[in-house]
């Protein structure tokens, strides 16, 4: 039985090789980076082709490729300016070509729908066979679940085309930040390394938003936000920031990219905040705009929590007039 097998082996070898070699196999992690640049150079004359032959893995794989080699690369070496412009410039590449590929997807499934409709060409077999079993399950349980299916596709497909849309207009943004001049050469790199990070926490860490809770966040510019249950609040002004952290939280801020500060929920401004204690109980609140009636007060758990959100101990005053709504409670795990 083996003698009538083995004759068969060279052609199960040859079809393993072609598999193998298969220029859409899930892509590896790290590739030089050069190798990642001519990656998206040539997937993107693949999507200009109307997206022929490409799998979603490989254009989501493409994208990861060339975050983490230019993560890697800015790690071990300090780039010129050219060379940080154009790593941006290919990362901004790779993002149009992924917000074109589900562009092109989402038209390619408006396409079927309307070939279900007028019963065209592609799904004119289809239709006939089905004619054939059963009119009623046709126009009926089959049709409706078929374009469910599509229809939830094209939603799939459109959230993340909007996805790539932000981190195309985001990296554009950053691109304009490189041509600082006033914007060291040191922090240019390392400002591109933290882009590079946040750009893939934003496409594969769920708690990409909360992993800085009790942070006081900076991009590049003067704005400074507090993040609290994974939503950023501006603090609109010096005086602000000072009513209620210490004066060395100026000098311990936590620097994240402007893509992620983009992508980040916002909620109330500390316009005019304030750090109240109750009497009765002694729960100390951060108040984002006293004065103001049925504003948001958020209970600040306990000493651990005040101290690792930076909160002055100083700056605490009495709550006597509770006109405050109580939100979510502001807590840091030891």
């Amino acid at each position: 039985m083996f003698s009538k097998l083995s004759k068969y082996l060279p052609i199960v070898a040859m079809l393993v090789l072609l598999c193998s070699s298969n220029v859409f196999a899930e892509t590896k992690v790290n590739m030089p980076l050069e190798q990642s640049y001519q990656q998206i150079s040539e997937l993107t004359i693949k999507i200009k082709d109307d997206n022929k032959g490409i799998p979603e893995d490989f254009v989501n794989n493409s994208f990861m490729n060339i975050l983490n080699s230019a993560e890697e690369y800015t790690k071990t070496n300090v780039l010129s300016d050219d060379e940080l412009q154009k790593m941006i410039s290919y990362i901004l590449e790779a993002a149009k070509n992924n917000e074109a590929y589900y562009n092109n997807k989402i038209e390619g499934i408006n396409h079927q729908k309307e070939n279900i409709k007028g019963h065209g060409t592609i799904d004119k077999i289809m239709y006939i066979a089905l004619q054939q079993i059963d009119k009623k399950m046709y126009h009926g349980q089959m049709i409706k679940s078929y374009e469910k299916d599509l229809t939830q596709q094209s939603a799939e497909a459109a959230q993340k085309k909007e996805y790539y849309a932000k981190f195309t207009a985001s990296l554009a943004h950053t691109l304009e930040d490189l041509n600082d001049q006033n914007f060291g050469n040191k922090d240019k790199n390392l400002y591109v390394q933290n882009t590079c990070r946040d750009t893939k926490d934003l496409l594969t860490n769920k708690k990409v938003f909360k992993q800085y809770n009790g942070k006081i966040v900076k991009a590049k510019g003067p704005e400074l936000y507090f993040v609290h249950e994974g939503k950023a609040r501006w603090i609109t002004n010096p005086g602000a920031f000072n009513a209620v952290f210490k004066t060395s939280a100026w000098n311990n801020l936590t620097n994240i990219s402007r893509i992620l500060l983009e992508f980040y929920p916002k909620e109330q401004n500390l316009s005019n905040p304030a750090l109240l204690q109750e009497q009765k109980t002694g729960k100390v609140y951060l108040v984002p705009q006293r004065g103001v009636n049925q504003s948001a007060k958020y209970w600040i758990h306990d000493p651990y929590t005040f101290d690792t959100c930076q909160f002055d101990w100083g700056k605490i005053q009495n709550l006597n007039n509770d006109i405050y709504v109580e939100g979510k409670t502001i807590y840091s795990k030891q």
